[in-house]
């Protein structure tokens, strides 16, 4: 790959390499090399391995990687808050601030980096010790990290944040639980899942640990279950999802691939559109445990198939 030479301005993200200057842990593609066509352009892709830490950001529109645990990288803002220490072991979860309001304009994407030891289920409300790394996008489409001590406080906009993460772990660990029931009447067990908010409805994808992948309605009537190439079992904190245009990215740790899944009937069926391998993105000799991603859409055509 080419030392950070960005040719395109189409994507906020991608210009501030421009400005920003050249990094041996920043790389684009370039313009002669095609790009993977994740169907998630404006979205950033964040990849972690929990055997070694390594962390991983590709910018979708560009095919930009950063090395997240270079303390030497140079971007836009302080990522330093995202460098994970020896000893620690996290995991990926991604969740929408509504701010406490109900304008959908001032909701925000985020990325906490919980301890791999955190479980709502057995521990009940988080604490600032229970994560890393809060992550979200600033205004200027920054990744803009901040360290979990800055949310060892008893007042203020981030205890009143915290409170509102804490609300948002008590509603997914509910609809969780409806799920298990759903996913239980297909002798399945639940691995993960993500909610899909398209232009044609709202959809549930819930991988089971058989690797199949079920597709739920939004009051969770059954739409479609279909396999995924070299997937054959799935674990929890090994696999990941994030949304794409019209349906989903899912990385497997199994496979070391993203499995891009769309619907082109409305959502009445579902399919594994393509796949792609972890090292068409990341480069050669990466691996990742898990992955999420962050980032507002933009629409993309594709041609039916």
């Amino acid at each position: 790959m080419q030392k950070n030479t960005v040719k395109s301005a189409a994507s906020a993200l991608a210009a501030i390499f421009a400005l920003s200057g050249c990094s041996g842990s920043g790389d684009s593609r370039g313009s002669d090399t095609e790009l993977p066509e994740l169907e998630a352009h404006g979205k950033t892709l964040q990849f972690y391995d929990s055997s070694d830490n390594s962390q991983y950001a590709y910018v979708v529109e560009d095919g930009t990687i950063l090395n997240l645990q270079d303390p030497d990288l140079e971007y836009d803002e302080d990522l330093s808050a995202m460098i994970m220490e020896d000893g620690e072991v996290g995991k990926f979860y991604t969740w929408i601030d509504d701010k406490g309001d109900d304008n959908a304009s001032n909701d925000v994407e985020k990325i906490m980096m919980m301890d791999a030891g955190y479980s709502y289920a057995t521990d009940g409300n988080a604490t600032w010790n229970d994560f890393y790394y809060l992550q979200h996008l600033n205004s200027e489409a920054h990744m803009h990290p901040h360290s979990n001590d800055e949310f060892n406080v008893t007042e203020g906009g981030k205890f009143i944040m915290m409170q509102r993460f804490n609300k948002n772990l008590a509603e997914h660990y509910a609809k969780t639980q409806e799920i298990e029931t759903k996913l239980a009447e297909k002798g399945a067990e639940l691995c993960g899942w993500h909610k899909l908010e398209a232009d044609f409805g709202t959809f549930y994808f819930v991988a089971g640990i058989d690797g199949k992948m079920y597709v739920y309605g939004e009051n969770l009537d059954f739409k479609d279950e279909y396999t995924m190439d070299g997937v054959t079992s799935c674990e929890a904190d090994r696999h990941g999802f994030t949304s794409s245009a019209d349906g989903v990215l899912f990385f497997s740790a199994e496979s070391q691939k993203i499995h891009l899944v769309d619907s082109h009937d409305n959502g009445a069926v579902w399919h594994e559109h393509t796949t792609f391998d972890l090292s068409e993105i990341l480069g050669a000799g990466k691996t990742a445990t898990t992955m999420t991603g962050i980032g507002e859409i933009e629409e993309h055509d594709h041609d039916e198939e």
